[in-house]
């Protein structure tokens, strides 16, 4: 168990310290918190409801 606990540590290390994302303009999620001048951008879907309801 102490081995897989280790494994995830790294993996999320690597996800927050070296990997950019395109969402945070290709900073890594560190970098992008330690910043203030740029926003996150989101995808997150519009009208969502009534896309549901309209299927119905």
């Amino acid at each position: 168990m102490p081995i897989m606990k280790q494994i995830i540590k790294e993996v999320i290390q690597v996800y927050n310290q070296k990997r950019p994302h395109y969402s945070n303009h290709m900073l890594t999620p560190n970098q992008m918190h330690q910043q203030s001048n740029l926003k996150m951008r989101t995808y997150k879907r519009k009208n969502t409801c009534k896309n549901v309801l309209a299927s119905v």
